[in-house]
Parts: C-alpha cells; structure tokens; sequence
C-alpha cells in the first residue's frame, strides 16, 4: 500500500520512544529558521526547468548553495535565513532532483550550467560582482568543475563534505 509507513530499524524506533509520536522538539533558532519565507524561482535551461529559492537583499553579495546527490534546495532553510543577515543568499536544485525538471542525459557540464544560468536568473553576476558557490558533496564535484571552467565569474568556493 502506497500509504504504510516504512518499517524502522530497532534503534531508531527506541530514539523515538521517548516522544510517544509526538514530533520531537526542535530549538527555536530552527523552528523560526525553517519558517522564515523565501521566493521560489525557476529558470529554463534546455529541456528541463531548474528551481531555486532566494532570501535577503539582492544588492548584498551573492551566495550560491549547492547541494548533495539525491537532495534539493531544501537542505538549506535551515542555515540559509542566517547567512541572509550579510548576503542574498540563492539555494538551487539540481535537474533531476527535488522540484527541478527531468533531463534525457546528465553531465557534470550540464549541472555547472545550471548553476550558472541560476547565478544569472538570480542577477548574482549584476553590476560586475562575483558569487560564491557554497557546495555539499556531489554538489562539491559540479562546483569545481564550475570553478575550473568559470573562475573569472566567481569570488570562491567552498567545498563540504566532498572527496577530492
């Protein structure tokens, strides 16, 4: 049945015992982290539609986060609202993955064109200023190659959490 919630392993069911159901307590710099809106934003690249979401002040300097395989834009709401304070801060999904689009064929060129056309769309490059791609993991690997083929365009990278 499509609605049966997955069977857990032994010691995740007895670290949720405790909260008899009840969602477990989050502290409150998360909960007003998470609740904080954002604008959703897409852009067309080829055959698929790329989604992205933005907090902050578009004329403070621009952030750009990446995320790992299987993941989305998402994985950033939590931390995104906190680096809004000082940036305008983009958190985008890759094709294939979250709310972005299909494609037929996936390259690491095509994730890094993605993430320039997101740079773009979000005006990160306006009035000549550089970005800096904040990356997790597979998200790592599309940012060096982006960084390789791209470095004029960029103020740096940051690299999480990926094997070089």
């Amino acid at each position: 049945m499509a609605d049966q919630v997955p069977e857990m392993s032994p010691q995740v069911a007895n670290l949720l015992v405790p909260y008899r159901g009840e969602k477990p307590p989050a502290p409150a710099w998360f909960t007003k982290a998470i609740e904080t809106p954002y604008e959703t934003h897409f852009v067309s690249m080829g055959e698929a539609q790329i989604r992205y979401q933005t907090w902050g002040d578009p004329s403070q300097p621009g952030l750009l986060l990446s995320h790992g395989n299987g993941a989305h834009a998402h994985w950033y709401d939590f931390i995104a609202p906190a680096l809004a304070q000082r940036y305008f801060v983009v958190a985008m999904t890759f094709s294939g993955m979250g709310d972005s689009a299909w494609r037929s064929t996936y390259s690491f060129d095509g994730f890094s064109q993605e993430q320039i056309a997101v740079c773009v769309d979000a005006g990160l490059f306006d009035q000549g200023r550089k970005p800096v791609i904040i990356a997790h993991s597979f998200g790592g690997f599309i940012t060096l190659n982006t960084a390789e083929k791209q470095a004029d365009r960029l103020a740096g990278i940051i690299i999480v959490d990926s094997g070089m």
